[in-house]
């Protein structure tokens, strides 16, 4: 737990993490409640409706999962129990986590068609998490002169920013940074060869927690 860079070993039981139930067949039909010792809240729930289970707690991402009563009414019981788990992973300030598959033209910031389908993939997680602060940040390799660099990885994280916000990301919680040839992962600094794999592995888009606001839904 005191280590951003373990691996996952196991999960552990979270009290007083904050559960959203949406009934989405009803709409704007809403409970909340904390989980108790054993990591559980407990709804009654409506026959043949679908659900939003929204999961939040301080020190780790939201996330939220659907699920649905519809097709478990059954003839021999009267009551149907449902069991859902949610997963929270742990912030770490200031660790980097890279985005991958984000690629652009050569010497250009602007951002290839696959590279916005995989943003799309992210942006529940930015929605979900918007009462966090998120740095964009773009890294290039050593290869060009600092300056172009510089120049080049800031206008590549603005344009990472400028989609999510077109995709209703909270524009007041996105901040893109770059960083040019500053934190090269390997040897390939200025003056060393390198292969153009170990070049690639400087050419990153990363994004990091720089600030954590109080999530409403979480009832602290």
């Amino acid at each position: 737990p005191n280590d951003p860079n373990s691996k996952v070993i196991g999960k552990s039981i979270l009290q007083d993490a904050g559960i959203e139930l949406e009934n989405l067949s009803a709409k704007e039909f809403r409970k909340n409640s904390l989980t108790n010792d054993k990591g559980e809240a407990v709804f009654l729930l409506d026959k043949k409706s679908n659900y939003k289970v929204s999961a939040s707690k301080r020190n780790y991402f939201s996330k939220s999962i659907q699920t649905t009563t519809i097709g478990l009414e059954t003839l021999d019981s009267i009551l149907v129990r449902m069991h859902v788990e949610i997963e929270l992973e742990r912030i770490f300030p200031e660790k980097e986590i890279v985005i991958n598959n984000i690629y652009y033209d050569l010497d250009k910031a602007t951002l290839r068609p696959e590279s916005q389908l995989t943003l799309d993939t992210l942006i529940q997680f930015f929605q979900e998490n918007e009462h966090l602060t998120i740095e964009i940040g773009s890294h290039t390799d050593a290869r060009g002169s600092n300056e172009y660099n510089q120049k080049l990885s800031q206008d590549r994280a603005q344009s990472v920013v400028d989609y999510l916000i077109t995709k209703k990301v909270n524009p007041t919680k996105i901040i893109a940074k770059g960083y040019g040839e500053t934190k090269l992962v390997n040897k390939c600094a200025d003056g060393i060869d390198c292969t153009e794999e170990e070049h690639q592995q400087n050419r990153r888009t990363t994004f990091r927690v720089i600030g954590e606001g109080v999530n409403l839904k979480s009832g602290e």
